[in-house]
């Protein structure tokens, strides 16, 4: 999975176990490939951050978990 995020300072992002994710895979493909987090353009206190995950792995902005 991958996805592209904006951030101002101070706001957060969570990764954790997607429901129904298989751990022993996700395991194995984290010992493998591993998460990539790349900063991108920087405007202001607003950065562009990508992410590269497996797909077993959810990528939620902190506003979205506590809607």
């Amino acid at each position: 999975m991958s996805l592209i995020l904006s951030r101002h300072s101070g706001e957060s992002i969570f990764l954790h176990l997607a429901p129904g994710a298989d751990v022993e895979k996700l395991l194995k493909q984290l010992a493998t490939t591993g998460i990539e987090i790349r900063l991108g353009e920087i405007t202001g206190s607003r950065a562009k951050i990508h992410i590269d995950a497996p797909g077993d792995i959810s990528i939620a902005r902190e506003e979205v978990l506590w809607e």
